[in-house]
C-alpha cells in the first residue's frame, strides 16, 4: 500500500492552518541541560587534532637521582625509563534525516504553511545528536570500538576510601590496560582522587570536598613543557546534592534578606561553579565530579566537527533525501591527578 500526504503526520500538522506560523514548541528535549554539547561548542574547551586518535607523552616518575654528598664524593649515574604514552583513539557519533522532495513540494508550495518541514527534522536530528552525546559523557564506560569515554573512564569511583580520600581511583572497569592504555596498577601516580560519604552535611561530605580540592592541586617545582597549567574546575552532581549544598550554603548566611531560596543557582566552592547534571539524576551513588577543564576536554578530529552532508536521491528511493549530521570526538585527560569523585 503507498504512503500518501494525509498518513505522514509531520506533514499534515505543518500545513495545519490553525497553529500560528513560523515557530513550535520543543518538547523533545528531555534533560534540562546538556553538559557534554554545551561544552563541545564553548570555545577553548575543545581541542582538534588530525590522525587516527590522540597520542600523548606522560613523565610518570622522576629519575631519583638526587642525593646529598660531601667532598670528592664519586659520582652515581643512573638511567630508567619515565616516560609512557597516553593514547586515544576517536569515536564517531551521527545524527541523520530525511525528507522526500514531494514532502518540501507541498510545504513549500502550501500558502497555509506554518512551519519549515526541513528545519524541523534537522533540529530533532541534532537534538537527537545532543542526546547520545550527553548519555556517552556521563555513562559507566563501555569496552567496545565505537563508544566514547565518558567522564568515568578518567574519573573512576571508590566509596570505600577512608576516611576523608586518596588517589584510589584505578583503572576504569573492562579496562584493563588503563584509561588512555596507562595501567594504573604499573604507574601508581595515574590514579583520580576518590572519597566516600554518607550525608552530604559540613562534617561529612564538604569536609571531603575541601580534602579533595586541596590534594588534587598540583604545582611543579620546575618548570617543564607540560600540556597544560592553572585551574579552571567545574564541579558536576545531581540535584539530590546540589539542592542540599544550597541549604548548607544558606545555614552558613547571615544576611539573606527575604529571599527565600537564594543560593539557589549560586552555590560555588572555593569559586568553582556547582553545575547540575540532569544525566546524573538516575545515578544512586550521588557522585561529586571535580573536573578541571585546564586538565580535562573534548577532543574532536580536524575537519570532522558537526559536519553536515546533503546527499541526493538514490535508488531504491529516488524521490527521498538524505542528511547526516557528523562528528569525530573522544574525550582526554592529561593528568588524572588532577580529578576527583567523591561518592557514595
Amino acid at each position: 500500500m503507498a504512503l500518501t500526504a494525509e498518513q505522514i503526520a509531520d506533514l499534515v500538522k505543518a500545513v495545519d492552518p490553525d497553529k500560528g506560523r513560523d515557530r513550535w514548541t520543543n518538547i523533545a528535549t528531555t534533560l534540562q541541560q546538556y553538559i557534554a554539547m554545551k561544552r563541545l561548542t564553548k570555545d577553548g574547551r575543545v581541542q582538534r587534532y588530525t590522525g587516527r586518535g590522540v597520542q600523548e607523552n606522560v613523565m610518570v616518575d622522576d629519575l631519583g637521582t638526587a642525593r646529598n654528598v660531601g667532598l670528592y664524593a664519586t659520582d652515581v649515574v643512573a638511567v630508567k625509563d619515565i616516560m609512557a604514552t597516553l593514547s586515544i583513539p576517536f569515536r564517531h557519533t551521527t545524527g541523520n534525516w530525511s525528507i522526500d522532495r514531494r514532502e518540501l513540494s507541498m510545504d513549500q508550495g502550501s500558502p497555509q504553511k506554518i512551519y519549515d518541514l526541513l528545519l524541523s527534522r534537522k533540529v530533532g536530528a541534532r537534538i537527537s545528536l545532543a542526546k547520545r552525546m550527553e548519555i556517552d559523557f556521563w555513562a559507566a564506560p563501555l569496552n567496545d570500538d565505537t563508544t566514547p569515554f565518558g567522564v568515568q573512564y578518567w574519573i573512576v569511583k571508590d566509596p570505600t576510601t577512608t576516611p576523608d580520600g586518596a588517589f584510589n581511583g584505578g583503572n576504569p572497569s573492562g579496562f584493563s590496560g588503563g584509561a588512555g592504555s596507562i595501567d594504573s596498577a604499573t604507574f601508581t601516580a595515574w590514579k583520580n582522587w576518590t572519597g566516600g560519604y554518607a550525608n552530604v552535611t559540613k562534617d561529612d561530605l564538604v569536609r571531603k570536598m575541601r580534602k579533595a580540592y586541596t590534594f588534587i592541586e598540583f604545582e611543579p617545582p620546575v618548570e617543564s613543557p607540560d600540556y597544560y597549567s592553572g585551574m579552571d574546575y567545574e564541579i558536576f552532581c545531581n540535584y539530590n546534592v546540589r539542592g542540599k549544598l544550597e541549604e548548607v550554603g544558606e545555614n552558613q548566611n547571615e544576611n539573606l534578606g527575604r529571599d527565600i531560596a537564594s543560593m539557589d543557582g549560586v552555590t560555588t566552592f572555593r569559586a568553582a561553579p556547582l553545575v547540575w547534571v540532569p544525566q546524573l539524576e538516575t545515578d544512586t551513588t550521588d557522585p561529586v565530579f571535580f573536573i578541571n577543564w585546564k586538565n580535562f576536554a573534548i577532543v574532536v578530529l580536524e575537519d570532522e566537527f558537526l559536519v553536515e552532508t546533503s546527499l541526493p536521491p538514490q535508488h531504491p528511493q529516488h524521490t527521498v533525501l538524505r542528511n547526516h549530521l557528523d562528528l569525530s570526538w573522544n574525550t582526554r585527560a592529561h593528568n588524572r591527578r588532577n580529578l576527583a569523585v567523591i561518592s557514595k
